[in-house]
């Protein structure tokens, strides 16, 4: 990614290491296919940057890669996978969320296994997610694609920890394999939340109907954070059968609270033409113009899945 910077790296260093004022987002770019000269002279003021603000750089460039489809900052991010503070190193792993490089799976792997923070384990059992799915849609070679799989069922059974092995069935949410059924099965027989809310999130990654009729009962718990992994489930398996209790859900809730947000984007992927028609009905009558936004970008959404064919990715019936 080219990018026209009216900066030095010397501006740049200058800034990361000044305490009195927050690194400033003009320097962003310069993060964004970082060359290796500039790369070699961030190497020896890194320990001096202050944690909290290694963190939150990693997560304004998290921020920067959704917004900006060009950016890519691949190379800072292996470099900060090898600081010796975990947060960083965790927060360095979102910045990989687009790069489908197999050379990636034994980095992952190797943070699961072996990294001695349980918060940097979660966060490689997350992004070995992506190689989950990539295998499915047998856009990676089938052996890597079984390396991960195996690989996570296996540390799913024998790890003891509830974040990482919540993580990892997050993670296999998106596998075909039928062991992960039973998996969901015995993570919502818990009487834990936590459980509750990875299972709902593997069941929308699942792209399985057989999951039907617990999203339609989660569609009624009396916790919203349930509701809503219920509801998001609901428009990921475009399940016909709750429309009417997520539109109920979307009447009962306000247009600032994250479960209309929800509710909205959910009816949009199940589609149809009474949605379509109430969509429009919504936007004519609402005067609230970050509501109209909202439903206009759901009409949009409700227009592109409109267009394509309805299926399972998966048959584990």
């Amino acid at each position: 990614m080219e990018a026209n910077l009216e900066y030095s790296t010397d501006d740049v260093i200058n800034n990361l290491l000044d305490n009195s004022k927050p690194f400033s987002s003009q320097f962003l770019l310069f993060f964004s296919d970082l060359s290796l000269d500039d790369l070699e002279k961030i190497k020896p003021i890194w320990p001096e940057v202050d944690r909290e603000r290694k963190c939150n750089l990693l997560k304004d460039l998290e921020s920067l890669m959704e917004a900006n489809t060009l950016a890519s900052c691949d190379d800072f991010g292996y470099f900060a996978l090898q600081d010796h503070d975990p947060r960083v190193r965790s927060q360095a792993i979102p910045l990989f969320w687009e790069c489908s490089n197999i050379k990636l799976i034994p980095i992952f792997i190797n943070l699961l296994q072996n990294d001695s923070d349980s918060e940097v384990n979660a966060s490689a059992a997350s992004a070995l997610g992506k190689f989950v799915l990539l295998g499915e849609l047998e856009e990676i070679p089938e052996k890597s694609a079984n390396k991960v799989q195996d690989l996570l069922i296996n540390e799913y059974l024998k790890i003891e920890d509830d974040s990482i092995k919540q993580r990892i069935l997050e993670s296999l949410g998106y596998s075909s394999n039928k062991k992960v059924n039973h998996f969901i099965t015995n993570a919502l027989k818990m009487n834990d939340k936590k459980w509750h809310l990875s299972a709902l999130l593997a069941i929308s990654r699942s792209a399985n109907n057989i999951w039907g009729k617990v999203v339609l009962e989660k569609l009624s718990d009396l916790d919203t954070d349930i509701q809503i992994e219920a509801v998001k489930a609901a428009g990921e398996l475009e399940i016909e059968s709750a429309k009417e209790q997520i539109i109920e859900i979307m009447d009962s809730s306000s247009p600032d609270e994250e479960l209309y947000i929800q509710a909205i984007w959910a009816l949009s992927k199940i589609g149809g033409n009474d949605i379509k028609d109430l969509f429009e009905k919504m936007i004519e009558e609402s005067d609230d113009e970050d509501e109209t936004g909202i439903l206009e970008m759901a009409m949009d959404n409700l227009d592109l899945s409109s267009g394509m064919p309805a299926f399972d990715l998966f048959d584990q019936s």
